[in-house]
């Protein structure tokens, strides 16, 4: 999987709005593309935290929200991001909302005893929070036949899988290596976005999670460009990190948050991992899988490992290591580590 650098204009929408822009994901040609979006959307809500429990904020905001407006019953993904406090730039899904009390998919994250720190809730000082929709599979590929950047795929057949192009979403809560995507979605030809295997069910309005990468798998020999159109994000990006049991492996798909490249020393990844010690020995690790080869399931080009003098590749010091926007990586997770969080910190002046 892999695809060539991401390519990004911004440019100045409102004095009252962050600065917006378009982004240009490059799909490579007869391959596997692994891609992320390092762009948000606009909000929908600003809220101050009223009140905390373990999985629920209630909000204050200008205006009231309706009951379920930003449920997923709504037809949209809403998630909500901290803007200010100890878990600036943390993101969670919302499952529910009764007026301005949301309901949040914390992973088993308690709100009330939060590992980064204590939300602050009060009318005055509370902490203030986004609800942001989610990118989306029409939004980002086209919601129509005569808008799709892609290839249409003739039917949902498996036999027919080579034919068209397809998006798959990673499997980020299986606990294991080199695992089979969670979803793959093509858009079908008379029908629009279906899952493999579901020729019923409307894909488009599936959710593209904050910060989680997709494949795009492109079959015809020439690439192909998918432009977006977003907010350059204000606030530090956070990443969760799930838990790993003792003797456990897992793959977990990681992106960038801001539309900057970084090496892996300056975005303090190592901070968040288990530590290697040594090339015989590896704990966490870092899978690239940009690559100049073409194909599908490759395998990845650079294989990365932290230890306590830093990073490496094979027995060359990769400290200076560059990660880039719009790319998807894995992280390699082994051993024993509770959940962690990889602070991505603001790269630029908001």
């Amino acid at each position: 999987m892999g695809a060539s650098l991401l390519q990004g204009v911004l440019f100045a929408d409102t004095a009252a709005s962050p600065p917006a822009g378009c982004y240009q994901l490059t799909v490579r040609g007869a391959s596997d593309s692994l891609l992320s979006i390092p762009l948000v959307t606009r909000p929908a809500l600003l809220g101050r935290v009223t009140a905390v429990s373990v999985n629920s904020l209630t909000l204050s905001a200008p205006t009231a929200p309706a009951d379920g407006a930003y449920a997923p019953a709504s037809g949209l993904g809403y998630y909500v991001q901290f803007m200010t406090g100890n878990l600036q730039g943390l993101c969670y899904p919302v499952t529910a909302n009764t007026g301005g009390v949301f309901t949040l998919n914390t992973q088993g994250d308690d709100l009330t005893q939060h590992a980064l720190g204590a939300v602050v809730a009060g009318l005055v000082s509370g902490d203030l929070v986004h609800v942001r929709p989610c990118w989306t599979i029409d939004a980002v590929f086209g919601a129509a036949a005569e808008t799709l950047t892609l290839a249409t795929v003739p039917s949902l057949d498996s036999a027919v899988y080579t034919s068209g192009d397809w998006v798959l979403l990673p499997d980020n809560t299986g606990a294991s290596l080199d695992k089979n995507p969670a979803s793959q979605l093509g858009y079908v030809s008379g029908l629009g976005w279906r899952r493999l295997g579901d020729s019923v069910t409307d894909a488009g309005t599936q959710s593209l999670a904050p910060g989680a990468p997709f494949v795009v798998r492109h079959q015809a020999p020439t690439p192909a460009s998918v432009w977006v159109v977003g907010y350059l994000p204000e606030d530090r990006g956070v990443v969760r990190l799930p838990a790993v049991a003792a003797g456990g492996e897992m793959d977990f798909s990681v992106s960038l948050l801001h539309p900057v490249a970084r090496s892996v020393s300056a975005l303090q990844l190592g901070a968040a991992l288990v530590p290697s010690a040594s090339v015989l020995d590896y704990g966490d690790g870092l899978l690239d899988f940009l690559s100049a080869r073409s194909g599908f399931s490759a395998p990845p080009e650079h294989r990365l490992y932290f230890t306590s003098a830093g990073w490496f590749e094979g027995d060359t010091a990769s400290d200076a290591y560059v990660l880039s926007p719009g790319l998807g990586y894995v992280l390699r997770l082994k051993g024993t580590h509770p959940v962690g969080y990889w602070l991505q910190s603001l790269p630029y002046s908001p």
